[in-house]
């Protein structure tokens, strides 16, 4: 059996060859797949959506990537185009596999937390569009703030927080879904902007845009190409000058070769202090960099029905299993966690800490988070 490192390895380098970036554009192949498979899953063309979803299998979108883009597209362009969406993915994996041609069903997404689904609705909107806002759950029902309602708990808490598709590419298939759907200008300039805002480049945006003049349609890219000019204009006229901005990440956290990625909002009530999150692969095993600033740790919790193994790549830090020692641990220290164990994992007092997380194969496996690792508890660590 290979060591977690070499499988680590292995995987990374299997990563970094589908994301081989293409002479075309700034799109990887499998950004391309997504991008197409959202437009004419969108526009209602069964027949291009088929051909794109057996070439983006081909590329290495796996089918639940795939599955969750058109899971995604109800709420932007209604249930009868998901479904039909849907029905076509189902339609393309029968006849490859009756080709025996190669198909990968990918990881389902983790469970999302079930509480306090309002604010962490709110806070991904705040962390995709660049917004601060710190409403509260409406305590009225009327239309409108039933709809505000809908759109945090389910839309952007529910959907968009399902983590088997990054948050970056969400935001290029949903506006690839609204420039398909051509008369949603208001909707597709918010999302131009949350995809610049969330870290997808100008070049990937004309990218898209390429994309569209070549295979979906010319009036829908030159609609396109002037909502993206006019968030750019806007950005520009509205951007800090450099010398006042601050940096979104510390420089401290950037303790090992690996991204730190952005802050760790959605889970923050999980924790204490505050933690980083970058996902580095959803392909057949997640494996995400979490980082700790000094203090930081999580909540004892318990996986079930898989198990995790962590990588220490940076820092100093604390695991503890219930009823056990904690342990400290340096990088280089590798630690399994199997499933059904109470445990939980942070930075010592006075050091950052980053771990790679493995969250290993299991079928219906879900996290729950338990009571906090108090200061009392968690001060008596040497």
């Amino acid at each position: 059996m290979k060591s977690p490192l070499l499988f680590l390895g292995s995987l990374m380098m299997t990563t970094f060859a589908t994301a081989k970036i293409s002479a075309e554009n700034a799109l990887t192949e499998r950004e391309q797949g997504i991008v197409q498979i959202a437009a004419f899953a969108a526009n209602g063309n069964l027949e291009k959506l088929k051909t794109a979803v057996d070439e983006s299998l081909d590329a290495g979108l796996t089918v639940n990537e795939a599955g969750e883009v058109f899971l995604q597209l109800y709420a932007y362009a209604g249930f009868p185009r998901s479904l039909n969406a849907q029905n076509v993915l189902n339609a393309v994996v029968q006849e490859r596999e009756s080709k025996k041609k190669k198909t990968i069903f990918g990881v389902p997404p983790e469970k999302v937390p079930s509480e306090n689904r309002y604010a962490v609705g709110r806070e991904q909107i705040n962390k995709i569009f660049g917004y601060n806002a710190k409403q509260n759950r409406p305590t009225e029902m009327g239309y409108a703030t039933t709809t505000d309602v809908f759109l945090k708990e389910h839309l952007f808490s529910d959907i968009i927080q399902r983590n088997n598709l990054k948050v970056e590419e969400r935001e290029l298939a949903t506006v690839s879904m609204l420039a398909a759907l051509f008369n949603v200008n208001p909707q597709l300039k918010a999302h131009i902007h949350g995809a610049l805002t969330i870290g997808n480049s100008e070049e990937k945006l004309r990218g898209l845009i390429q994309i569209f003049a070549k295979k979906v349609g010319k009036k829908e890219a030159k609609n396109a190409e002037a909502v993206l000019a006019q968030v750019l204009k806007e950005q520009k006229e509205t951007k800090i000058p450099a010398e006042e901005e601050k940096p979104a990440i510390p420089r401290e956290a950037q303790i090992s070769a690996f991204a730190v990625g952005n802050s760790n909002d959605a889970y923050a009530q999980y924790f204490i202090g505050k933690s980083y999150l970058a996902s580095l692969n959803r392909d057949e095993v997640s494996i995400s960099n979490v980082t700790f600033e000094p203090g930081c740790r999580n909540n004892w919790h318990i996986h079930h029905q898989s198990g995790q193994i962590l990588i220490v790549v940076g820092g100093t830090g604390w695991y503890q299993e219930w009823g056990k020692p904690a342990q400290k641990l340096r990088p280089g220290d590798v630690v399994h966690i199997p499933p059904e164990v109470k445990h939980w994992h942070g930075a010592t007092k006075d050091s950052w800490f980053a771990h790679l997380a493995l969250s290993l194969p299991g079928e219906n496996h879900t996290n729950e988070w338990l009571e906090e690792v108090s200061d009392a508890e968690y001060l008596k660590l040497k």
